[in-house]
């Protein structure tokens, strides 16, 4: 039977004959790096930290996929003496073989073989003590659905991968165990039969969660669906954004501002690549407590009237900083190419809270021997540190520097740098009802500077806003103001005329969207759909089809 066989590769004879396995999910990794990949080979052989990826189909079939077009993956398939270089997912079989990194590399054969015996045993077993309510496992119907779905996709080209997985799908095949008509109506006799109350409420409750995934399984088929029937032979990278964040408006911006859709797609694959600096906040067993921040924020965003849908979907991301210390501290290079602080879940920096209108206390960049700042004869660097920061906001240095006043040192995270801020009460920068009702003053429906709500581009508008506010020239108390203009055009177009601060604008901005379309699928990809990633990014997950031609887009183009 098809559930008693499994994946196994081995190596080519001439690389020790090693056989690995079995594999019974869907994906196995190959790489150099030990904590990501079932199998690890030597980083001295030039194997990339995440190479190749095995999926394997139902039908026995095996996708041989490589993460990306720098890793070299050469497949031998059927009867064939010579290989051929892939750099898109290929389909092999049984027998077939492939190396890594050049045709001479560690050379793996696909095995499709029995499980071992003591395995077969023990299932043997398990199925006699409870088989119904092992056969209607909601985990084998996800599982089983997931790797249909995803090992489909995978197999062409993105427009054909589409295709051939919607036809997979509404064959049937997606709802594996094949037998489902037949095991619903076993497990309505068994339910309805009255044997033993105890186990039956178990066996319903598992039925009614199986149900659930079928639903949810019939939304990834009508996402198939979607796709197939586009006319276009790929995907646009703003249409992924819309599947992916739910965001219509912004999908719009993008499509009609070349300049920032291309920042965000840089600022995207930047970020695919380098997730491990979000595990915070993507992997539920880490972070808990910024997360369950980030989370408070984005429930906040969401019950705020004064912000329309889309925008409120975008300001959470404001506060996905990666490097923030526990003390809620961290370094900013500001729009002034200074270094500067910035406080609180969003690194708000000083400036940013004068025009914000946070009355925030004043702080001051350190950097070096932090022991020169501390003592009673370091009073006039310290004075120094914090009028120039003063300055550089364009206001007047607080009369109390001129006396004697008390300050706190807060370390970053790395302990070699730190922020000097006068000693009080501002916690406006920390507070998250604060901040989101400063947010929707400036940048709600009714907000100055920016498009009304509803108009092109007031979206991406918004969210340049927040970050316009560290512009020096830039002041939100006036009506008019000569250092900012986002009414008029393309957001990322008006950014670029602003200079190199304008740029850095658009920088901080394409970088805030991008978080909100690779972060959520980042997260769905790495640790499935479960209750703990919902409760950091929302009930609304986006579907893992759309989430890995996401990825594959961002990693090969």
């Amino acid at each position: 039977m098809a559930e008693d066989l499994a994946l196994y590769l081995r190596l080519a004879p001439e690389f020790g004959g090693t056989r690995f396995g079995p594999f019974e999910g869907a994906e196995v990794r190959l790489g150099s790096d030990q904590s990501n990949n079932e199998i690890v080979l030597p980083e001295a052989l030039g194997v990339a930290p995440a190479h190749v990826r095995i999926y394997r189909q139902a039908d026995m079939g095996i996708i041989v996929a490589p993460v990306d077009r720098t890793a070299a993956v050469y497949v031998w398939q059927g009867n064939a003496t010579k290989p051929k270089q892939i750099n898109t997912p290929v389909a092999t079989r049984a027998g077939d073989s492939f190396a890594l990194v050049t045709a001479q590399g560690p050379r793996f054969f696909i095995e499709i073989d029995k499980l071992p015996e003591e395995v077969v045993k023990k299932r043997e077993q398990e199925k006699k003590f409870n088989p119904a309510r092992r056969r209607l496992s909601a985990e084998a119907f996800k599982q089983e659905g997931k790797r249909q779905a995803l090992t489909s996709v995978l197999s062409t080209g993105i427009g054909q991968m589409a295709q051939r997985a919607y036809v997979f799908v509404v064959s049937g095949a997606i709802f594996q165990p094949r037998n489902i008509i037949m095991l619903f109506g076993v497990a309505g006799g068994y339910i309805f039969g009255g044997v033993q109350s105890c186990r039956m409420a178990g066996v319903k409750t598992e039925l009614d969660s199986t149900k659930a995934e079928l639903d949810n399984k019939g939304k990834e088929v009508s996402v198939l669906k979607d796709i197939s029937n586009t006319n276009s032979a790929d995907l646009k990278f703003s249409q992924l954004v819309l599947q992916v964040t739910g965001a219509t408006a912004l999908a719009s911006a993008l499509d009609e501002d070349q300049a920032m859709a291309a920042a965000v797609k840089e600022k995207a694959a930047l970020i695919a690549q380098s997730s491990k600096d979000y595990e915070w906040l993507i992997n539920p067993k880490k972070g808990a407590a910024r997360a369950g921040n980030f989370a408070r924020i984005r429930e906040a965003a969401l019950e705020e009237s004064e912000f329309d849908p889309d925008t409120a979907k975008l300001i959470p991301w404001l506060a996905a900083v990666t490097d923030l210390s526990q003390e809620g501290w961290t370094s900013i290079n500001d729009s002034n190419a200074e270094q500067v602080c910035g406080r609180g879940p969003m690194a708000i920096t000083y400036r940013q809270a004068i025009n914000f209108g946070l009355s925030p206390v004043l702080d001051a960049y350190l950097k070096g021997s932090l022991a020169d700042y501390d003592g009673e004869g370091s009073r006039a660097l310290r004075a120094e540190a914090l009028r120039a920061t003063a300055k550089a906001s364009g206001i007047a240095a607080p009369a109390e520097l001129e006396g004697e006043f008390e300050t706190q040192i807060n370390l970053m995270r790395t302990g070699r740098e730190a922020c000097l801020a006068l000693t009080g009460g501002d916690d406006k920068r920390d507070n998250v009802g604060v901040l989101i009702r400063t947010l929707a003053r400036h940048l709600g429906a009714s907000a100055d500077f920016v498009p009304a709500a509803g108009k092109a581009h007031a979206v991406t508008a918004r969210i340049a806003k927040f970050f316009a506010a560290d512009i020096d020239t830039v002041v939100f108390s006036e009506k008019r103001s000569s250092g900012l203009d986002l009414n008029r055009g393309p957001v990322g177009a008006a950014l670029g005329q602003m200079g190199p601060q304008g740029a850095w604008v658009k920088d901080h901005a394409a970088e805030t969207i991008a978080r909100s379309t690779v972060l959520p699928c980042q997260a769905v990809l790495k640790y499935g759909e479960n209750p703990a990633v919902a409760a950091t990014f929302g009930d609304a997950l986006p579907s893992p089809v759309y989430c890995l031609i996401l990825d594959w887009k961002l990693r090969n183009e």
